[in-house]
């Protein structure tokens, strides 16, 4: 009896031996499952964004030769804000103000245009009434004795010339302001 328990015994082990090894292995292989699914999960995640998010999988029509620029901005030193107008850096200079909205804006930017080819002509800032900065400075009444920032009112259209940071000259009429600047041509 005691053989049969001796082989029953053995027997045992064996089978523990062998279920082992293999309960081991099943969960190797079922983790190796487990980590292909999740891969291929992601991948597949991948490629969704790609084609149906981005959609730049496909779409690969820029040329490698060609380079990417970006506009480079473009300061504009001709334009003032009414706030700083008495703070330029010339002892002697026009003002244009008018509204880009203005029905004559085209007749104004050529004025301007053709100020400027002048070499021997002052210096000519133009502001735009539009403009959020210069939008408190208009009023239906204007001020032509402005000494500063705080007091300056404008109207539709008007032409100052300032010298050494005091009004020289305040013009409102087109016609006026047109003689003006051809008189200092």
């Amino acid at each position: 009896m005691q053989k049969k328990n001796r082989k029953a015994r053995r027997k045992v082990k064996e089978k523990k031996v062998l279920l082992a090894p293999s309960t081991e292995r099943d969960e190797i292989v079922r983790f190796a499952r487990t980590l292909g699914i999740v891969i291929l999960i992601l991948v597949a995640a991948y490629f969704f964004t790609r084609i149906f998010v981005t959609r730049d999988l496909f779409n690969n029509q820029r040329n490698n030769n060609e380079e990417i620029t970006t506009p480079t901005p473009r300061i504009n030193y001709d334009v003032t804000a009414l706030g700083a107008m008495f703070t330029r850096p010339y002892d002697e200079y026009y003002v244009f103000i008018y509204s880009s909205q203005h029905r004559r804006a085209n007749l104004f930017q050529i004025i301007t245009a053709t100020f400027r080819e002048n070499e021997d002509s002052i210096k000519l800032y133009y502001a735009d009434l539009n403009s959020p900065f210069n939008q408190s400075f208009h009023a239906e009444e204007s001020n032509p004795n402005a000494t500063s920032a705080l007091d300056l009112k404008v109207g539709d259209v008007t032409l100052i010339k300032i010298r050494n940071g005091k009004v020289v000259s305040f013009i409102e009429d087109i016609d006026e302001i047109v003689k003006e600047l051809e008189v200092s041509n």
